[in-house]
């Protein structure tokens, strides 16, 4: 029973891990930038590349496009009393092109139109074809610049004046956009290699983890000490698990220069071989670092002991991944620092 007037006192709410909200944040950050700056990622609809003449084959293959790379679209736009359809682009390490179809035939103006991709960076026209008696159209654009052969661009196409039959010139506001990839198939393995090193070393890091959370409870540790433990230590693996594979992909796309048809197809150049290795051993130190000033800042003191025992669990880790580090390092540099592993 209880009394009139006595109070009902109630625990303190159970505390939200330190370590959840920020790693939530990285991850929705990480996840908005790779879709904003790697289009190739994102879910493409299947569309037909558009049927070219005989005519239009030759002057392609004279132009050096690999009309079996040209990717279809359907993107739709009217304006000055003309529709414009974006149906297909292509794009390499020396141009890009996009072809249009117009109703009532017209063309674009060099002078009027703006091809920009999704950083701001404008792309000149070079050249194109118009064909005023199909509306057929062929744009060529100068080359795109470093990376976007790799993680394609997110391109708005846009004209401010379009020319008719009879040189009729007919003011225009368009503005047509898509996202354009170099449709390759190394280029498509190479986003899918990058995608699974950040996979793994995500699986690798959660099962550490979990082994280490259960380590905590196995030597008895108190709440308070547990709770500075796991969020030092899940601080350090999520540095980790970003900043390796990001650092394996850069390094990757900067040392390689771009060869063979198209540009596409990429060998190892030489690169100043201590740089690479002093970076990628320093986000090894910095990920030591981070468990060690996450632990003592949740401790609210110096961790002392507590700070140097996140910093060993780290370095297990990193210990327990040097070799698929090393692999990677093999197989996307050209050569493994510490192991010497052959790709």
């Amino acid at each position: 029973m209880l009394r009139a007037g006595t109070a009902v006192r109630q625990g303190p709410l159970p505390p939200i891990h330190s370590w959840i909200l920020p790693g939530l944040v990285v991850v929705l950050a990480v996840g908005a930038i790779a879709w904003w700056s790697v289009p190739a990622l994102t879910p493409q609809t299947f569309v037909a590349p558009p049927v070219l003449s005989q005519n239009r084959m030759i002057e392609l293959k004279a132009s050096r496009v690999f009309t079996s790379r040209i990717v279809g679209l359907d993107v739709r736009g009217s304006t000055g009393g003309i529709d414009v359809r974006l149906v297909g682009a292509y794009m390499d390490a020396e141009q890009i092109v996009l072809f249009l179809r117009t109703d009532p035939p017209a063309r674009t103006l060099a002078a009027r139109t703006n091809l920009r991709d999704q950083f701001g960076r404008s792309y000149r026209i070079r050249g194109q074809f118009a064909d005023l008696s199909t509306g057929e159209s062929i744009v060529y654009f100068a080359a795109p610049g470093f990376p976007l052969l790799q993680t394609g661009a997110r391109f708005t196409l846009e004209a401010t004046e379009l020319e008719r039959r009879g040189l009729e010139r007919v003011p225009a506001s368009l503005s047509l956009s898509a996202i354009v990839v170099a449709n390759d198939p190394t280029l498509g393995a190479y986003l899918l290699d990058v995608a699974i090193n950040y996979a793994v070393l995500a699986v690798a890091a959660g099962l550490f983890l979990i082994l280490a959370l259960a380590g905590a409870r196995l030597f008895w540790m108190r709440a308070t000490t547990r709770r500075a433990f796991l969020g030092g230590l899940s601080s350090a693996l999520l540095f980790v698990v970003v900043a390796l594979p990001t650092y394996v992909a850069i390094a990757f796309l900067i040392r390689h220069d771009p060869i063979g048809p198209g540009g596409l197809e990429r060998q190892t150049n030489a690169f100043l071989e201590a740089v690479e290795i002093a970076f990628f051993y320093g986000l090894q130190v910095a990920a030591v670092a981070l468990g060690l000033l996450r632990t003592n800042r949740i401790a609210h003191v110096p961790a002392g002991r507590l700070g140097l025992a996140t910093g060993a669990a780290v370095l297990s880790f990193l210990g327990l991944i040097q070799p698929l580090a090393e692999f990677a390092n093999a197989c996307y540099l050209g050569a493994g620092f510490l192991l010497h592993p052959s790709c």
